[in-house]
Protein backbone atom coordinates (compact mmCIF):
# COMPACT_ATOMS: atom_id res chain seq x y z
CA UNK A 1 0.00 0.00 0.00
CA UNK A 2 1.09 3.60 -0.59
CA UNK A 3 2.64 5.59 2.25
CA UNK A 4 0.43 7.98 4.22
CA UNK A 5 1.52 11.52 3.30
CA UNK A 6 0.38 14.36 5.56
CA UNK A 7 0.66 18.12 5.35
CA UNK A 8 3.05 19.73 7.80
CA UNK A 9 0.87 22.82 8.12
CA UNK A 10 -0.89 23.42 11.46
CA UNK A 11 -4.21 22.13 10.12
CA UNK A 12 -6.09 22.01 13.45
CA UNK A 13 -5.32 25.70 13.99
CA UNK A 14 -6.24 26.59 10.41
CA UNK A 15 -9.55 24.73 10.64
CA UNK A 16 -10.31 26.39 13.98
CA UNK A 17 -9.48 29.85 12.63
CA UNK A 18 -11.74 29.27 9.62
CA UNK A 19 -14.56 27.99 11.85
CA UNK A 20 -14.20 31.10 14.03
CA UNK A 21 -14.80 33.15 10.89
CA UNK A 22 -18.06 31.27 10.25
CA UNK A 23 -16.83 28.65 7.79
CA UNK A 24 -17.81 25.10 8.68
CA UNK A 25 -14.82 22.94 7.86
CA UNK A 26 -13.35 19.68 9.02
CA UNK A 27 -10.10 17.83 8.69
CA UNK A 28 -10.07 14.54 6.84
CA UNK A 29 -7.60 11.81 6.04
CA UNK A 30 -9.57 10.79 2.94
CA UNK A 31 -9.02 12.83 -0.24
CA UNK A 32 -11.73 10.87 -2.01
CA UNK A 33 -11.33 8.76 -5.10
CA UNK A 34 -9.90 9.06 -8.59
CA UNK A 35 -8.78 12.60 -9.50
CA UNK A 36 -8.85 14.08 -5.97
CA UNK A 37 -6.90 11.21 -4.43
CA UNK A 38 -4.35 11.25 -7.25
CA UNK A 39 -3.97 15.04 -7.06
CA UNK A 40 -3.53 14.95 -3.29
CA UNK A 41 -1.00 12.10 -3.36
CA UNK A 42 1.11 13.58 -6.18
CA UNK A 43 1.04 17.06 -4.60
CA UNK A 44 2.11 15.74 -1.21
CA UNK A 45 4.80 13.53 -2.78
CA UNK A 46 6.22 16.47 -4.76
CA UNK A 47 6.08 18.74 -1.73
CA UNK A 48 7.96 16.15 0.31
CA UNK A 49 10.77 16.29 -2.24
CA UNK A 50 10.83 20.07 -2.54
CA UNK A 51 10.33 20.80 1.16
CA UNK A 52 7.49 23.19 0.33
CA UNK A 53 4.36 22.92 2.51
CA UNK A 54 1.23 21.61 0.81
CA UNK A 55 -2.47 21.99 1.50
CA UNK A 56 -5.27 20.08 -0.21
CA UNK A 57 -8.75 21.61 0.03
CA UNK A 58 -11.64 19.48 -1.15
CA UNK A 59 -14.16 21.92 -2.66
CA UNK A 60 -17.83 20.89 -2.67
CA UNK A 61 -20.21 21.58 -5.55
CA UNK A 62 -22.13 24.87 -5.62
CA UNK A 63 -25.31 22.85 -5.02
CA UNK A 64 -23.86 21.78 -1.67
CA UNK A 65 -22.18 25.06 -0.66
CA UNK A 66 -23.15 28.27 -2.44
CA UNK A 67 -20.57 30.00 -4.62
CA UNK A 68 -20.64 33.16 -2.47
CA UNK A 69 -19.91 31.10 0.67
CA UNK A 70 -17.04 29.32 -1.09
CA UNK A 71 -15.55 32.61 -2.26
CA UNK A 72 -15.73 34.01 1.29
CA UNK A 73 -14.06 30.83 2.57
CA UNK A 74 -11.26 31.14 0.02
CA UNK A 75 -10.71 34.83 0.83
CA UNK A 76 -10.33 33.98 4.53
CA UNK A 77 -8.15 30.94 3.76
CA UNK A 78 -5.79 33.08 1.66
CA UNK A 79 -5.64 35.68 4.45
CA UNK A 80 -4.69 32.99 7.00
CA UNK A 81 -2.15 31.07 4.90
CA UNK A 82 0.80 33.47 5.26
CA UNK A 83 0.63 33.08 9.06
CA UNK A 84 0.37 29.30 8.73
CA UNK A 85 3.35 29.20 6.39
CA UNK A 86 5.48 31.22 8.82
CA UNK A 87 4.72 28.57 11.46
CA UNK A 88 6.22 25.80 9.30
CA UNK A 89 9.87 25.30 8.62
CA UNK A 90 10.79 24.27 5.12
CA UNK A 91 12.25 20.77 5.22
CA UNK A 92 15.09 19.59 3.01
CA UNK A 93 14.27 16.76 0.61
CA UNK A 94 14.79 13.23 1.93
CA UNK A 95 18.13 11.56 1.26
CA UNK A 96 16.61 8.59 -0.52
CA UNK A 97 13.53 8.17 -2.71
CA UNK A 98 10.22 7.00 -1.32
CA UNK A 99 8.31 4.70 -3.61
CA UNK A 100 4.71 3.62 -3.19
Amino acid sequence: SAPHLMSNLPLQQLCGDLAARGHPCQLSTDAGRFVCNYTYYRSMHNCLWSGVPCLFVHVPSFETVAETAQLAFLRDLFRLLPEMLRAVSVCPPPASPIHP
